[in-house]
């Protein structure tokens, strides 16, 4: 073959590679805004009239949602005060769900307990008592408890997660003049471009689903009452907010806002399981 007819060929499928590499583009560019289209159709079955795909806009409605949100969550904070120390939940789940002789029990076996009683036991007395002791507590701490313990504790966790969401600095790319913790005047909030929410979601997503996998409260609240004697929030205030996440989080609202507003109709967010 030729040098000349070689080179005409190589020139030949360069072109039609890059006439191929062009159709093929369009094709997926095509290809994936029919999706977003259909993300959006999607998005606009359900009630939450949230994002306006058009103008690329977070209404005011989805801003709404999350001031309600912090209306009620704001008072939660009495529970978590800064710098605690993250063991004295562990306790404090522990203790909450222990009988009062359990607790008894555990206290005996106090370090400083047992150097008490070993002034007037012999050691041979001070051991088997202490083994007993064990032998008692281990028995009482069946699958059933400790289950009991682990979702507890889970709750807690996701519950001051939830709290400690900072609410305000989401809300005031919506309303520049609202003020922290007042809930006296309901602000009025403004349609925002979508991309200035993107880790606020992400975020919120990561910590709100956590809420949706427990159905029972019971413990926590409890807890709660045990932490502090103030209320918080109401078991029922609680529950409104807990079935409201979760019908947004089955029906993929913000999963599809976020697609929308990334442009990526394949995007699924990253989650925190507090189980």
């Amino acid at each position: 073959m030729s040098k000349t007819k070689e080179k005409s060929e190589n020139t030949g499928n360069f072109f039609q590679r890059l006439i191929d590499s062009i159709f093929k583009s369009n094709d997926q560019k095509k290809k994936k805004k029919r999706m977003l289209k259909n993300i959006y159709k999607e998005l606009n079955k359900t009630k939450y009239k949230f994002y306006r795909y058009t103008s690329e806009e977070v209404l005011p409605g989805f801003a709404r949602l999350f001031f309600t949100i912090y209306k009620n969550i704001s008072p939660c904070r009495i529970y978590f005060p800064g710098n605690q120390n993250p063991n004295l939940y562990k306790t404090l789940v522990i203790n909450a769900l222990l009988s009062d002789k359990q607790i008894e029990i555990i206290e005996n076996l106090r370090e400083d307990n047992i150097i008490e009683e070993a002034k007037s036991t012999s050691l041979d007395q001070l051991q088997g008592l202490v083994r007993e002791r064990c032998d008692s507590l281990y028995t009482q701490f069946d699958s059933n408890l400790i289950t009991r313990i682990d979702t507890l504790y889970s709750q807690l966790m996701v519950f001051k997660a939830f709290c400690e969401y900072d609410y305000y600095f989401l809300l005031r790319k919506f309303c520049s003049s609202l003020q922290e913790n007042n809930f006296s005047v309901t602000p009025t909030f403004e349609p925002i471009t979508g991309r200035y929410i993107v880790d606020d979601l992400q975020e919120f997503i990561n910590i709100a689903w956590g809420v949706t996998e427990f159905e029972i409260w019971n413990d926590l609240f409890t807890l709660l009452k045990q932490i502090k004697s103030a209320e918080g929030i109401s078991k029922g205030a609680w529950n409104k907010i807990v079935n409201k996440i979760r019908e947004i989080r089955v029906n993929h609202v913000f999963e599809m806002i976020l697609k929308l507003i990334m442009q990526n109709p394949v995007y699924e967010p990253k989650t925190t399981s507090f189980q």
